[in-house]
């Protein structure tokens, strides 16, 4: 292998470790557990005590999946596992508690 080969292959090896290509896109399983989660919501006439408590929450996102991954027995015997484990993927983004918000906001108006 050659030098330039080498430098060619380590630096579109940094370019896909470091690219941050649609971090914000959302897989269908999460969209629908966002959906859900928000319907649930605005079903029961909760968005103001929704909304204040994830709007405090914002600020902890990290620690709010750490903690929910450290709940995961309990939180499994209330939750699928499927949906749980969309749920510990979707809180481990950082603009998460941001989705929820604005979907619930989006779904109170249009009801």
């Amino acid at each position: 292998m050659s030098d330039g080969d080498f430098k060619e292959k380590l630096k579109q090896g940094f370019e896909h470790a470091f690219s941050i290509e649609n971090v914000n896109a959302l897989t269908e399983a999460e969209k629908k557990l966002v959906e859900m989660t928000a319907d649930a919501v605005v079903e029961r006439g909760m968005e103001a005590p929704a909304l204040m408590l994830l709007e405090s929450c914002r600020p902890l996102g990290a620690l709010s999946s750490g903690a929910a991954a450290f709940l995961e027995p309990i939180l499994a015997s209330f939750v699928s596992a499927e949906k749980l484990e969309v749920f510990l993927r979707l809180m481990e983004r950082k603009n998460a508690i941001e989705m929820l918000i604005e979907t619930i906001e989006k779904q109170s108006k249009s009801r």
